[in-house]
């Protein structure tokens, strides 16, 4: 598990402590491969997922790997902002799966976060795969008296549980755990709950998560989002600017939990 500090794997670290601009830039440095790199585990998926350095096997299934990203003129968006019958019409066409972590980065997660990352990978390969897989069984053997719908409603099913399958095992074979700091937080870091002032004085409270963490709407930012890659390594006092699409806002760090 790695340190808020400094988050490192085996072949880059991302200083959170020194460098107060090192998502704008990348700031990455090159570091040796820590001991669990070298370990070549090949645990279950879900107990190594966390751990430094670890690989998770490529499902193997008949035909090309279905995405969790929707690509269309418009470019790219996550398969949980597109309804199922545009996602089904564009299926024979769509990329392979893409992570949303800069390249050459791990993905960060809260311990909560890789608690729920394990359970639904766990649940997903363990329970609700092998119940699709024999219900599409059973509706096969059924002589025909199966209703055509609910074979192909089963299989549409199963092809979406196989993609956010492929998904989770992507961004757990990346995945780091980051504990926070014995003594709190000085500064803004990865996990940091802080408080924010915009410019009329309106306070806004936020946590810096995992990118699969993310809900604006519970205050949970990941932590390759603009706000937080303008508040990474501020203090209490500070004032930063976020560059947002609508425009710049300016913020000063008003307390960390």
């Amino acid at each position: 598990m790695a340190s808020s500090e400094a988050i490192e794997d085996s072949t880059v670290a991302i200083s959170f402590l020194n460098s107060e601009d090192w998502m704008d830039g990348y700031s990455l440095e090159r570091s040796q491969a820590g001991p669990a790199a070298e370990s070549g585990s090949t645990e279950g998926t879900s107990s190594m997922m966390v751990r430094m350095g670890a690989t998770v096997p490529r499902l193997r299934r008949a035909g090309k790997p279905k995405p969790v990203v929707y690509c269309g003129r418009g470019g790219c968006m996550s398969r949980a902002f597109v309804g199922d019958d545009q996602y089904d019409a564009a299926d024979d066409e769509a990329p392979e799966i893409k992570v949303p972590i800069p390249p050459g980065s791990r993905n960060y997660l809260t311990p909560e976060g890789a608690a729920a990352l394990a359970d639904e990978l766990r649940s997903l390969e363990t329970e609700e795969r092998p119940r699709l897989a024999a219900e599409i069984d059973r509706l096969g053997k059924d002589g025909g008296h199966a209703a055509p719908e609910s074979l192909s409603n089963a299989r549409r099913t199963l092809g979406r549980v196989d993609r956010r399958i492929e998904y989770l095992s992507r961004m757990a074979s990346i995945a780091e755990t980051v504990e926070p700091p014995a003594g709190g937080y000085d500064r803004v870091r990865f996990g940091a709950t802080v408080t924010v002032s915009d410019a009329d004085g309106t306070e806004t409270t936020y946590r810096i998560v995992g990118v699969d963490e993310a809900d604006p709407e519970r205050g949970l930012i990941g932590w390759t989002s603009p706000i937080a890659r303008a508040l990474i390594s501020r203090k209490p006092g500070d004032e930063t600017v976020a560059a947002l699409p609508e425009g710049e806002r300016r913020l000063v760090v008003v307390a960390l939990g």
